[in-house]
């Protein structure tokens, strides 16, 4: 769009610039779902990647199907509200390394310890978390087992105590060890904040979901398809457990392919702040282009990154930053300082008493780009965004997203 001429045509990033990282910002109503994001899964499946989504409302499978997916394009939706038709995935499954376990307990503990809480205690939780998991993979057990079942496991300190006799030399055994050791109180106390954890993803509808699983993280590498984690916002740390154990295993597996010919990865998060105390966005978008992962990160307001450091960092890392109008002023500042500034002249004239002839100065004053107010409302009708990407233009552009 130009501001002066209107329209100049219509308008489509290739593939490559997807691969830089895009960041989305807009306000709900603003049209991120139905004007970008289902838009782009489905090209992305017929560009020939496999899209990994969170669909955090329930229907974004339909909207992306209304944008024609390719004739027989795999579709694989994994939706706990749904058992008796949902793609079925079994998290304990996937346990195969110490990093899928590391990448696990982020998943459920988080990556660090929430603020205003006692690091001692998390170092605490995530380190018995460990163990318990180590102990299942040490196990050897030919059939997955269940959250439900671990929990009970942890809940027993006898069988505990067997884990720890079993192999005392074991990884399992020294991270158990000293729960083992503990006085029964003590002991109930202790394991209480994993069993909580652990409690908002052994609903009876997520283990249905697990039993008899019809695939592994590691198929979706292998051909281009979509697969949906429905995990709507309201089912709260159920749904963000549940998605994140499901995306973190993925960028595992697809991270272990370095150097290795196989399909590319779309990776479409909507509401992406509510994952960052489980997933490192900024590692993420610094390492993921090597292994062929392409990011899109969707928020309403980048104010949802609550970590400053973190928020200007992923704002650094987007090769394209995308923010619809009527966005937030912080978000509108950070697209601003994104595009910098530049000189723009100034003349002044000056006229002295009597019938002097007026003078005139010219001066160069530095001024952003785009202001804030340009950026929050721009100047023409429409759903309009304002785009920056570094492999597109040093300029910033508009884009009407209605035509």
């Amino acid at each position: 769009m130009d501001v002066r001429r209107g329209s100049l045509g219509s308008f489509g990033f290739p593939s490559s610039v997807i691969d830089g990282h895009v960041l989305l910002a807009g306000k709900q109503g603003s049209g991120k779902t139905s004007s970008i994001i289902a838009p782009w899964i489905a090209a992305g499946v017929a560009a020939g990647y496999s899209v990994i989504t969170v669909d955090v409302k329930g229907d974004l499978m339909d909207q992306v199907r209304a944008n024609g997916l390719p004739t027989g394009a795999r579709i694989s939706e994994i939706d706990y509200r749904k058992p008796e038709t949902s793609a079925r995935w079994n998290w304990l499954a996937e346990l195969d390394s110490d990093r899928a376990i590391d990448n696990a307990c982020a998943s459920i503990i988080g990556r660090t310890a929430p603020p205003g809480t006692d690091k001692h205690f998390f170092d605490q939780d995530n380190r018995c978390l460990r163990g318990l998991l180590e102990s299942l993979r040490e196990s050897r057990l030919k059939t997955p087992t269940s959250t439900s079942t671990l929990m009970r496991t942890l809940a027993d300190q006898e069988s505990v105590r067997r884990i720890v006799a079993r192999d005392p030399r074991s990884p399992a055994a020294t991270r158990l060890r000293d729960l083992a050791d503990l006085y029964p109180e003590d002991y109930s106390k202790r394991v209480s904040g994993v069993l909580a954890k652990l409690d908002a993803i052994s609903s009876p509808s997520i283990e249905a979901v697990s039993r008899r699983p019809t695939f592994k993280t590691s198929d979706v590498l292998s051909s281009p398809q979509v697969v949906s984690v429905v995990a709507p916002m309201h089912d709260g740390p159920m749904s963000v457990t549940f998605s994140s154990l499901f995306i973190k295993q993925v960028l595992h597996k697809a991270f272990d392919r370095f150097s290795i010919e196989s399909c590319p990865v779309l990776l479409v998060l909507d509401e992406a702040a509510r994952l960052s105390d489980r997933i490192d966005y900024d590692e993420l978008l610094s390492v993921a282009r090597g292994a062929s992962v392409a990011v899109v990160l969707a928020v309403q307001d980048l104010a949802h990154f609550k970590n400053d450091n973190e928020r200007s960092s992923i704002v650094s890392n987007a090769g394209t930053l995308i923010v619809m109008e009527n966005s937030s002023p912080l978000t509108a500042r950070h697209m601003s300082d994104r595009l910098g500034h530049h000189s723009v002249p100034s003349v002044t004239r000056t006229r002295s008493a009597g019938r002097s002839p007026a003078t005139s100065s010219a001066t160069y004053a530095s001024v952003p780009v785009l202001g804030q107010r340009e950026i929050m409302s721009p100047p023409i009708d429409g759903r309009i965004a304002v785009i920056h990407s570094w492999a597109v233009s040093d300029q910033p552009f508009l884009v009407d997203l209605q035509r």
